[in-house]
C-alpha cells in the first residue's frame, strides 16, 4: 500500500496490497468502519478492495489439474463384440491426459491392435 508520512494509504493499490488490506482487516476483529478509522485506510478502497477478492480467485486457484482417463482392457471379437479382456488376451493399459485429441487416441489405439488376432 502506498502510504504518506501520516500513515494513511494514497493512490492505488495493486492486487498484492488490495489482498493484504483485506486480510489484515480480517484478522483485525474489526468492523470495516472501526478498521478504516484505525488504520486510516479509506473505507470505499477496503469496500472495493474486499468484493475484488471475495469475488475472483486468484489464478492459480483457476487452473484444473489435467484430468487423467483410464481405459478400461476391452477385447474386440472376430463377431465385432467388445467385451473385457480375459487372462488370456493380452493387456494394453492407456492412462491419456484430457489434453489429448480424441482422434490421435483412435490412431494410437488402432496401431497397437494392428496385426493382432481376434
Amino acid at each position: 500500500m502506498a502510504e504518506r508520512d501520516d500513515g494513511t494509504d494514497s493512490g492505488r493499490w495493486t492486487r498484492a496490497q488490495g489482498e493484504r488490506a483485506v486480510a489484515a482487516w480480517q484478522s483485525s476483529g474489526f468492523d470495516r468502519a472501526q478498521y478504516c478509522q484505525q488504520s486510516g485506510v479509506a473505507r470505499h478502497k477496503l469496500e472495493y478492495w474486499a468484493r475484488v477478492v471475495e469475488a475472483r480467485p486468484k489464478r492459480k486457484q483457476l487452473r484444473k489439474p489435467p484430468q487423467v482417463i483410464s481405459l478400461l482392457p476391452m477385447v474386440v471379437r472376430a463377431s465385432g463384440a467388445v467385451v473385457p479382456s480375459g487372462e488370456n488376451t493380452i493387456v494394453r493399459p492407456i492412462a491419456l491426459t484430457s489434453a489429448v485429441e480424441p482422434a490421435w487416441a483412435a490412431r494410437l489405439v488402432r496401431a497397437l491392435f494392428a496385426g493382432q488376432p481376434s
